[in-house]
């Protein structure tokens, strides 16, 4: 008979480490069907075939092989039945079909059931059975349809088998069918087919359906004294969005297991009553069921912040005293959980001391240190994960990625790349999209538009990180064009798509096209234009100059000014020297923003470059009286021979600064001959103009491009990062210098990537 001892519990989704209940599977529980009794006498071990020297040739006996796990053997004994031309009886297939169950060998159980037609012999109820359980464990449920349909008499196993088999492929509809035709039929209905049904309702959201199941439960007579069904039900109400009635169900059990007790935590969860979650987790201990790996997994799963990191040790510290802290899922869950209350410290520490990881333990490290803005040790995380062994997955590659992509680090991107393409991994819109984003960021657009070309199903991301790349390298007509080309295959912009769309036309200057976009999101599409929007488009108008029409805008705005806005305003009017209304917009920042040092200094910085040394001096002392954590100083590095060389204004830590300040020396000479002038509105000190002009000499952007050119080959560009927007003369000097070396030099600020070309840059210096 069905053994409902083999029903099993399993809650892993190893993918993301996040482990969530997912409910009521059977191992091989359908298929432990017994073998009808026969009064037949056959040798124990070995078939006896008489030839006519008088000697015999044994041949191993399918049944105690296959009892043994050794189905290759039985396949082999199933050929020397056949050339000896001995026919196998029902016993034999259905030992045979019961080992391809056990073995997961869905190919040699194709063949016997080929067998079986070959040699002309009849299926019958018990071997149509096994076929069924064959086919419908592996998902092949068209040829258990067929089986079943051809059915002269459906037992109860067989409707087991078919229902289960739709379940496992969560065609929950055709499995509910199923069960009601087999109640009409008048079989018996036993707590296995319930609970398989039940989980159906789960699959589908089908509280109506559900509610049915649970009133033909009650009527059975099983509710009461099964743990299991009542698990079930309180699965199935809270996976259908009734949390109300899966603890009412819950707080009417007579009995509570382990898996009880997870199930509804894990339904709370789900349904996002995180606070009912850890209340029935620290009462589960209270009443003294001790949690299990999936029940640690499922509360671990909790949103977790900072404030949560005392509680998040507590768990630990549980997981611990269960002697479960070697569990590699729970591990991982642990590892995530640090991670997200921003304690990477724990987290290394319980990442150092995991006795085995998986490819989730290694991509929950990369991404944690990633996130938190260690690129250099993420990097070093997937370079030893590499050494282990373990192949990286998508999520792996995509946070590699990101890490690169937050790094610039594009010879790095490009050997990840190329470890991809090496490995055989497939492309999807995941990673293709971390592919594009790594390029752009990195200075690449070219790779960029290469690997976008070759994704053939391109989802909304992927188009907006295209759009994106193709704005931030000022390509404005690209971004567009990919725009249009997005709408024509049929994939409709959001918000999103709308905002990278606004910022590529502000980059490039397109006022019109600009504007057409911001007025057609709600006309058109029927999106309202949010805060970030409004600061696009005040940043379209202010960088081209029309200050007032984007201060006019700020007026009418239908929701309150963010910083963003007023930063954007304030932006351009110090492009402009529009110390009206810049001062306007830094009292508003002021009032938004009182502890952004950023804001102090941009108004600083506007009344020293038209020479208000006094009003600046009192801007700075305001910051200070206000204690406003100053921002970082500006900021260039460069990436040579996989080491990264970074340089601030006037640095002299550099070991090669002697032969740095040399070339700077010799190239201001070259560039005062071909009529550069120094910009003495970037040097915003109240200093003499020679200090001015030997301070503009020396800022960051400068000594990175002038340690490029005397540590990277002529034939290759150089390509250079800033923390902050570059400032003017810079930007002047680099064209300059670009037509004098002869070399292609890319500049990626904090808004934008500048490509220098024989004395041109593709912003057209408006930036």
């Amino acid at each position: 008979m069905l053994s409902i001892a083999r029903i099993k519990w399993i809650s892993i989704h190893e993918e993301n480490s996040k482990i969530v209940i997912n409910f009521v599977r059977c191992y091989n529980s359908f298929t432990a069907l017994s073998f009808p009794s026969r009064n037949v006498t056959t040798k124990k071990h070995s078939l006896s075939v008489r030839k006519s020297n008088d000697k015999s040739i044994k041949i191993p006996s399918i049944k105690t092989v296959c009892r043994q796990g050794q189905l290759r053997e039985a396949m082999d004994a199933l050929k020397a039945m056949d050339k000896r031309r001995i026919r196998p009886n029902s016993y034999d297939y259905g030992y045979l079909l019961q080992s391809c169950i056990a073995n997961r060998a869905l190919a040699e159980g194709k063949k016997i059931h080929a067998h079986i037609i070959e040699q002309g012999f009849k299926l019958g109820g018990f071997l149509e059975t096994k076929l069924l359980v064959l086919y419908g464990k592996f998902g092949v449920l068209d040829h258990a349809r067929q089986l079943f349909d051809k059915m002269t008499e459906r037992n109860e196993y067989a409707w087991t088998a078919i229902i289960a088999g739709y379940v496992q492929r969560g065609q929950f509809e055709e499995a509910l069918d199923c069960f009601w035709q087999m109640r009409q039929a008048g079989n018996r209905v036993d707590e296995f087919i319930f609970a398989t049904v039940a989980h159906a309702c789960a699959g589908l959201g089908g509280l109506k359906e559900g509610k049915k199941i649970h009133n033909c439960i009650v009527k059975s007579g099983f509710y009461q004294s099964c743990v299991v069904l009542g698990s079930a039900l309180v699965d199935m109400y809270a996976k259908c969005g009734s949390l109300e009635d899966a603890l009412q169900l819950f707080d009417e059990m007579p009995q509570l297991d382990v898996v009880a007790w997870t199930t509804v935590i894990a339904g709370c969860i789900q349904c996002g009553d995180e606070k009912k979650a850890r209340q029935l987790f620290y009462g589960m201990q209270q009443a003294g069921t001790r949690p299990n790996e999936y029940t640690f997994s499922s509360i671990l799963n909790v949103g977790m912040g900072v404030s949560d990191l005392e509680q998040g040790k507590h768990i630990h510290a549980c997981i611990y005293k269960c002697g479960l802290d070697s569990n590699v899922v729970l591990g991982s869950a642990l590892l995530d959980m640090y991670v997200k209350c921003g304690s990477l410290e724990d987290a290394r520490r319980v990442f150092d001391k995991m006795p085995e990881r998986n490819v989730v333990s290694w991509t929950t490290m990369i991404a944690g240190l990633a996130d938190h803005g260690y690129m250099d040790e993420a990097l070093r995380v997937f370079l030893q994960m590499q050494c282990t062994g373990i192949e990286p997955n998508e999520i792996t590659f995509t946070t590699i990625l990101r890490a690169c992509a937050g790094r610039a680090s594009l010879e790095l991107g490009k050997q990840v790349h190329a470890y991809t393409v090496k490995t055989g991994f497939e492309p999807t819109a995941g990673t293709g999209s971390a592919l594009i984003d790594m390029y752009s960021k990195s200075g690449s657009i070219e790779d960029a538009s290469c690997v976008f070309d070759t994704i053939v199903q391109r989802d909304k991301i992927v188009w907006t990180v295209m759009i994106t790349g193709y704005g931030k390298h000022g390509m404005g007509k690209d971004a567009l064009h990919i725009f249009e080309k997005m709408q024509i295959c049929g994939e409709k912009p959001d918000h999103v798509v709308f905002l990278a769309v606004l910022s590529a036309c502000s980059h490039a200057g397109l006022v019109d096209e600009g504007w057409h976009y911001f007025v057609s999101m709600e006309q058109k599409h029927g999106i309202a234009a949010n805060a970030e929007h409004y600061a696009c488009i005040v940043d379209l108008l202010g960088r081209a100059g029309y200050l007032d029409k984007a201060y006019d805008i700020i007026k009418r705005m239908p929701l309150p000014p963010d910083s963003a806005v007023w930063g954007a305003l304030l932006a351009a009017c110090r492009v402009y020297f529009n110390m009206k209304l810049g001062i306007v917009a830094a009292e508003h920042l002021l009032e938004l923003n009182p502890q952004d040092s950023g804001n102090f200094v941009v108004l600083s910085n506007m009344y020293s470059a038209s020479g208000r040394w006094e009003e600046a001096s009192m801007v700075r002392k305001t910051m200070t009286n206000m204690a406003v954590k100053k921002k970082d100083p500006g900021c260039s590095w460069i990436e040579v021979n996989r080491k990264v060389h970074e340089f601030i204004v006037g640095d002299r830590s550099h070991p090669l600064i002697e032969q740095i300040c040399a070339k700077l020396e010799m190239l201001f000479g070259d560039m005062k001959e071909a009529g550069y002038v120094p910009n003495m509105n970037f040097a915003l000190h109240d200093v003499e103009e020679e200090q001015k002009e030997d301070i503009l000499g020396h800022h960051s952007e400068k000594l990175a491009t002038a340690f490029g050119l005397i540590s990277i080959p002529p034939e290759t560009s150089i390509r250079i990062f800033k923390n902050l927007r570059v400032c003017g003369d810079c930007h002047n000097s680099i064209k300059f210098i670009s037509k004098i070396v002869g070399r292609k030099i890319v500049v990626r600020d904090s808004k934008r990537f500048h490509h220098f070309n024989n004395g041109v840059c593709t912003c057209g210096d408006y930036w």
